[in-house]
């Protein structure tokens, strides 16, 4: 029985010991902004919610999507809704608000991370998996996050050098493989016409009757097929990314603005084959 007793003693000493630590500890406070709702989160997570609810009280529960939000928090909620359109929608509603909101950027030191996973998320699976209403949602929810999204300094946009990075990075790495599915589109078709036209000259010197048939159901193939596939993008869509790229190209980080007007040259590189064929045609 003793033995018992002094177990019971030492828990409730650790208990003390974490609840004043938690109360008093002036880090601690910076950190949680003296939010009790978030102190009693860490007793929960220590040590079950009898002991949270004795030293900090009931509190009401909270409102959706309020509270920390962790990467994994980020995670979860997107493995929850990715797979349903209605759900998805209201997935990037709620991502976005999770980026921008200031109070619960403020709840988590390094809320940047988790910026960071909804920024990897809206811009990988949930895009991918996107129609062309939440495209604009996405695009239109990053542009809000990178220009007035409100912070505890007092000046407006995302401010995050980690952020940003991901961010451009993932805008760059979009706008350079739509590109090259244009390109790669364009020169089988090129390609196709040519290997018909070479068909139609072989048949006439043979004497034969030409035909478009062969071309016109590759063609109906390979349109059935684009349709079905994320690349290349609607042309609203892209105008949403090289906007974005354009504010970073303009950005008072020169890493940034380096990186951006690099990306334009590459993208104006990619796209040479297109503008010769154009000048081509019109000449």
């Amino acid at each position: 029985m003793p033995k018992k007793k002094n177990k019971k003693k030492t828990v409730k000493f650790l208990e003390k010991a974490i609840v004043a630590w938690l109360k008093y500890d002036p880090l601690i406070s910076i950190v949680v902004k003296n939010d009790d709702e978030v102190r009693r989160d860490v007793m929960l997570n220590l040590l079950g919610p009898k002991a949270a609810v004795e030293h900090f009280g009931k509190f009401p529960p909270r409102k959706p999507g309020m509270g920390t939000i962790y990467p994994q928090t980020v995670r979860e909620v997107v493995n929850q809704s990715l797979n349903d359109s209605k759900e998805r929608t209201e997935l990037i509603k709620k991502l976005v608000y999770w980026a921008t909101d200031p109070e619960i950027n403020g709840l988590y030191i390094d809320s940047h991370l988790s910026r960071i996973q909804i920024v990897n998320s809206l811009l990988g699976p949930i895009f991918f998996n996107s129609n062309a209403n939440q495209e604009d949602l996405i695009c239109k929810g990053l542009k809000y996050l990178l220009v007035k999204k409100q912070t505890s300094i007092g000046k407006p946009g995302e401010q995050s050098y980690e952020v940003h990075d991901v961010l451009l990075g993932k805008i760059i790495e979009i706008l350079v493989h739509n590109q090259k599915v244009i390109i790669n589109k364009a020169v089988k078709e090129a390609e196709e016409k040519m290997r018909v036209h070479l068909l139609r000259q072989i048949q006439e010197l043979r004497g034969e009757r030409a035909t478009t048939v062969t071309y016109g159901l590759d063609l109906k193939v390979k349109v059935s097929k684009i349709v079905k596939e994320k690349f290349p993008l609607r042309s609203e869509t892209v105008q949403h990314f090289e906007e974005m790229l354009e504010f970073y190209a303009h950005s008072s980080w020169p890493t940034f603005s380096i990186e951006a007007q690099d990306a334009k040259k590459k993208l104006l590189e990619i796209r040479k084959p297109l503008t010769l064929t154009s000048e081509e045609v019109t000449g």
